[in-house]
Parts: C-alpha cells; structure tokens; sequence
C-alpha cells in the first residue's frame, strides 16, 4: 500500500501478485502484477541488456520474491490478479499441488513472457 506500480502506476496492493525489475545498477522497479512487468520489458523502457534479475512474488509466501526464471508460473482466470495477469509464482517443487487446486495452466516465465 505504500508504491506504485512502475508500469500501471495503481498503488500495490496485493503483494502476492507483485513483482520487480533490478537492474545492473542497483535501481528496483516494482510491480502489482506479472502482466505489468512483461508490459514494461516490452516497452523499451529499460533496456534488457540492464536487467539483472525479474521477481515475482512467491504466491505461497507472500514476502519472498523468486527469480521468475526459475519460478513456475500458474495461469488461471481463477487467480484475479490486479491487471488481470492472473499468475501465480511458485517454487517449481511445489507447483504441483498448487496446481490440483486452481484450474490453470503451467507456465514457465518465457511462455507467459511470449504470450502476452
């Protein structure tokens, strides 16, 4: 409740969809949703040579962030996130049971990046 989305500029509010650019040089760009972070890698805003990491929240421990490269994404209308994402970052050894409780699709970062 205290920032606001680098791309959509809302305030973050529900920290178990958010996410963050780091760069090379330290700077943190935050995000209320997965969606907003794609939308702001895709716009040239920060060139990709300058990104040293992508965050999401980790859905199962809100105030753990995970690098979305590693991080299995879950997709789900279900999810209703902020800007309508609607996914879900997990540590990919819990995924699966994650995923027998909400009608989705597993995603890796790249599909869901390439997807949008």
């Amino acid at each position: 409740g205290k920032d606001n989305c680098a791309s959509c500029q809302m305030t973050i509010m529900d920290s178990k969809f958010s996410g963050q650019i780091l760069t090379k040089k330290g700077k943190i760009f935050k995000f209320d949703d997965a969606i907003c972070v794609v939308e702001y890698l895709k716009s040239n805003q920060i060139e990709s040579n300058q990104v040293k990491s992508i965050l999401l929240s980790n859905f199962l421990n809100h105030g753990e962030f995970l690098d979305a490269s590693l991080a299995t994404l879950i997709k789900s209308d279900d999810l209703k996130s902020p800007m309508n994402g609607n996914v879900s970052a997990v540590e990919a050894n819990k995924a699966d049971s994650l995923f027998r409780t909400i009608n989705g699709d597993m995603v890796t970062w790249q599909q869901y990046y390439d997807s949008n």
